[in-house]
């Protein structure tokens, strides 16, 4: 199982205060821009994603029991 939390405007992709818990297996090319794209978030509107407290890549492989924060690009100044 891995566990993602989503930050911001993304929460209305997932619900249940922006946290989510996907069940396992999962296949040795499951990625960020797998996992982005099975929530529905635009991977243009994405703009951090955080894996187990460090700053990850879209080709990032994710492995059962990681724990995912995504954060939408900033705007502003």
């Amino acid at each position: 199982m891995i566990k993602v939390k989503v930050h911001l405007f993304f929460k209305k992709y997932v619900g249940n205060d922006g946290v989510v818990e996907l069940e396992g297996p999962f296949c040795d090319d499951f990625d960020v821009e797998k996992l982005i794209e099975k929530l529905g978030i635009p991977k243009e509107e994405v703009g951090m994603v955080i894996i187990n407290g460090k700053w990850q890549d879209f080709k990032s492989r994710l492995s059962d029991g990681d724990s995912i924060e995504i954060f939408p690009q900033y705007l502003g100044g």
